[in-house]
């Protein structure tokens, strides 16, 4: 008996409709999927670089603490703990050290990326350190200025510091290289200015 030829069009017709109707439908979620990967990623990537702050932010959450542990706490020095890879002079930590005359002690905060306070806690009096006072340039511009005076060799990380000495505030820049000494980079923290540079440990 010979198969009747338009039953077995009609039924290749059925089978090519279903097959494409498997494959579309398991493409839709795959596209869906991708696009909604690539925006948590985008997204992810974006909070994760901007979590981490500047000299300005942390000393403003480190603050907030400070004047309510002493209404007289002056800022004596902050640093980016171990330094950071990046060379945008933010950094996922940073060490605040206030003093207070009031009290006669001292007082720590480490800020963390998002602006979380890591700990805090009183010290002894930081003796050694004047009350860095008036305007002060933040950590990406006196890195930037840095870099220009100092950071020409491939940086692997990068430290710095701000302190006071004979009523003038001052940003230091270390520069750490993939070999030889790291370089350093000592900046007037209102002006702008370079007072000195140097390399050596």
């Amino acid at each position: 008996m010979r198969p009747n030829t338009k039953i077995l069009g009609f039924l290749a017709l059925i089978s090519v409709l279903v097959i494409g109707m498997v494959l579309m439908s398991g493409c839709a979620p795959k596209m869906g999927s991708r696009s909604t990967s690539g925006s948590t990623s985008r997204s992810t990537a974006s909070s994760s670089s901007s979590g981490d702050l500047t000299a300005q932010e942390a000393f403003d959450k480190a603050f907030s603490k400070a004047k309510k542990w002493s209404s007289d706490a002056e800022l004596v020095s902050m640093d980016n703990f171990a330094g950071s890879s990046e060379t945008d002079g933010k950094a996922g930590r940073w060490i605040v050290k206030f003093n207070s005359k009031k009290k006669n002690k001292g007082f720590v905060v480490h800020v963390v990326s998002g602006g979380k306070i890591l700990q805090k806690s009183e010290e002894d009096l930081y003796t050694n350190r004047e009350p860095i006072k008036g305007k002060w340039m933040d950590s990406p511009e006196a890195v930037s200025i840095a870099l220009k005076n100092g950071g020409g060799k491939s940086v692997r990380s990068t430290w710095l510091g701000l302190g006071a000495y004979k009523g003038k505030a001052f940003w230091t820049v270390k520069f750490s290289h993939n070999s030889g000494q790291p370089s350093w980079v000592k900046i007037d923290a209102e002006s702008g200015k370079v007072t000195r540079t140097w390399e050596g440990y």
